[in-house]
């Protein structure tokens, strides 16, 4: 590995707060900095995550019929009328929604966190909108709105870092083909 390389891994290593607290601790103590950070590397990269999974199932024909989503053993029942016409239910679109509400929640967070600014709390509403184009029906965008209370930092630094997050959200990197807009504050 060259010089950038190790430079890139130096560069994101020391900006995981695991990493600054062994710097403080000086639990290095004895190893090459050099080589820390190799090993501490290593140990990012072997960190397992789990799948998610989730199911669904549709009864009947599509417009009176119904169905159900499950994901973290949570059922969620959907039909035409809750998708379609505003009525009871869920919606896949709003499961999209969701998702990318707590993942960009958690996400945010983090990149606060690295940043310097450890949030107190983030709360993130999403709404997906859901329209036929050309004879397809299709996810068009996401907005998100976000509302954050984060002692310490500017609403300059806070919009950076709100932007800058919709590309390190796992989900949002997902959803790709999918407009998102953020829209950010703090309270």
């Amino acid at each position: 590995m060259g010089l950038s390389g190790m430079d890139r891994i130096g560069e994101r290593v020391t900006h995981d707060p695991r990493f600054v607290v062994a710097l403080e601790n000086r639990r290095f103590e004895g190893l090459p900095v050099l080589l820390f950070v190799i090993l501490y590397d290593f140990q990012l990269k072997n960190i397992t995550m789990i799948n998610s999974t989730a199911k669904a199932q549709w009864n009947g024909v599509v417009k009176s019929g119904n169905g159900e989503m499950v994901t973290g053993g949570v059922p969620f029942p959907y039909s035409f009328n809750s998708r379609m016409e505003g009525g009871a239910g869920s919606t896949p679109e709003g499961m999209l929604a969701a998702a990318l509400s707590g993942c960009y929640s958690m996400a945010i967070s983090g990149s606060l966190e690295r940043a310097g600014f450890p949030p107190q709390q983030v709360n993130t509403a999403g709404t997906a909108h859901f329209d036929n184009i050309g004879g397809a029906w299709t996810v068009v965008s996401i907005d998100l709105d976000v509302k954050a209370n984060v002692p310490g930092i500017d609403d300059a630094k806070f919009q950076e870092i709100a932007q800058a997050t919709k590309s390190t959200c796992p989900v949002s990197r997902a959803l790709t083909a999918v407009q998102i807009n953020v829209s950010a504050s703090l309270v």
